[in-house]
């Protein structure tokens, strides 16, 4: 059974971590980060539709726009359903990752003439927008939420990483993987081992600092179900399926990483899934960082 720190924030973190249990493994909550709602009204202005790249801008939008029939693309299928649970009618989920909605995007804004509102956060990455831009497609963006730090203190810590115990930490954005190289800072002088750090994406792990990006495994698909099967495989009999925790090898492995000088990863290694490139691909770039990644076996029957 695998012991897993979940660092989203509530309640996003709640559903996580059931369904990690729900896979037979154990969750341990440590939200690194609050959301805040903003009051901006949204821009007054005839749309096409709307665009959301997070669950966190769901809720404004539908109290902006209650059953509106106007066509939304989501960045992927969990923020789909929540648009749809919110009551819009025309949903369609993306890719994953946001810069997959821009194609879509540009058909949406020529087809209704019309730009498109797109409902964000303050801080965000800029891939959408750039993409949107060199399209050419005129969007109006409405900045509907704000993150702010939560600091876990020492009993946070303490109940997340007990007696030195080396757990999988989730790591689901950019803005966690930042947050955790600070919280790594300050308990890494207490002799932990580094935990196996299971990435959504590659540019997550590129938000890690290099030192860590050995211990980061990614997902084959920016989805969390890709990443739960790949690397936190139903347990059965008590026990946990193949051999993708820590097995013995694994543990040697963790041992010669915490004597020996780590090989930082090549610089030149391409992002996956969220860039284009004969080299993006996931399965790459979880290989690059040795057996701590290796997948579990599926269950048989």
């Amino acid at each position: 059974m695998a012991r897993v720190v979940v660092l989203r924030q509530m309640p996003e973190a709640e559903e996580t971590a059931a369904e990690i249990r729900a896979r037979g493994h154990d969750a341990v909550l440590l939200p690194l980060a609050r959301t805040v709602p903003l009051d901006a009204p949204p821009p007054f202005h005839d749309v096409g539709g709307f665009v959301v790249t997070s669950l966190q801008a769901v809720r404004a939008l539908a109290a902006a726009f209650p059953g509106d029939p106007r066509p939304v693309l989501a960045v992927g299928a969990r923020t789909a359903e929540a648009l749809t649970a919110a009551g819009f009618g025309a949903v369609e989920a993306g890719p994953g990752t946001a810069e997959g909605l821009v194609a879509r995007a540009e058909v949406l804004a020529r087809e209704s003439g019309r730009p498109l509102l797109y409902a964000a956060g303050r801080v965000r990455t800029p891939d959408f927008e750039a993409g949107a831009g060199a399209a050419g497609v005129a969007l109006l963006v409405w900045e509907v939420y704000d993150v702010e730090p939560l600091d876990p203190g020492p009993a946070g810590l303490a109940a997340a990483f007990p007696n030195r115990e080396s757990p999988d930490v989730l790591v689901l954005s950019v803005g966690q993987a930042e947050g955790f190289a600070q919280l790594w800072r300050r308990i890494a002088a207490e002799g932990r081992s580094v935990p196996r750090l299971l990435c959504l994406s590659e540019r997550i792990l590129r938000a890690l600092p290099v030192d860590l990006r050995p211990f980061a495994c990614i997902s084959p698909q920016p989805k969390l179900s890709s990443l739960f099967d790949r690397f936190l495989p139903l347990t059965w009999d008590g026990g946990i399926a193949g051999d993708d925790r820590m097995s013995h090898d694994g543990r040697e492995q963790r041992s010669r990483q915490e004597t020996e000088p780590r090989h930082h990863e090549p610089t030149s290694a391409t992002f996956a899934s969220e860039a284009a490139g004969p080299d993006d691909r996931p399965e790459a770039g979880a290989l690059r960082h040795g057996r701590l990644c290796r997948p579990g076996l599926a269950r048989d029957g």
